[in-house]
């Protein structure tokens, strides 16, 4: 039986695991977009609405705890983004260089 060579594809060779790449994004994506965005709601909420409808969740979650967390975990999602980035570009102009 001969074996067949089969193009990489949109994943780059592992097809096999993107099932594992969406249970990844649930795992940890969804609650990193919770970690960050949430207490930032929680304090317009408090701020802008007079009686909210759960007052405790809203106070807890804007709390300066929380708040701090957020921007430390946006900040470094932001700093490896941009850092992905920048090594990707020096990449491009290295290998358009060498050729």
């Amino acid at each position: 039986m001969k074996k067949e060579n089969s193009s990489p594809g949109e994943w780059g060779g592992a097809r096999g695991f993107e099932g594992f790449y969406l249970y990844l994004y649930w795992i940890v994506g969804v609650p990193v977009c919770y970690i960050v965005f949430v207490p930032w709601l929680s304090l317009a909420v408090i701020k802008n609405w007079a009686a909210p409808v759960f007052p405790g969740f809203f106070n807890a979650m804007a709390s300066t705890g929380w708040l701090i967390a957020s921007f430390a975990l946006f900040s470094f999602i932001a700093y490896m983004t941009i850092a992905d980035f920048i090594i990707g570009r020096r990449r491009k102009k290295a290998a358009a260089k060498s050729l």
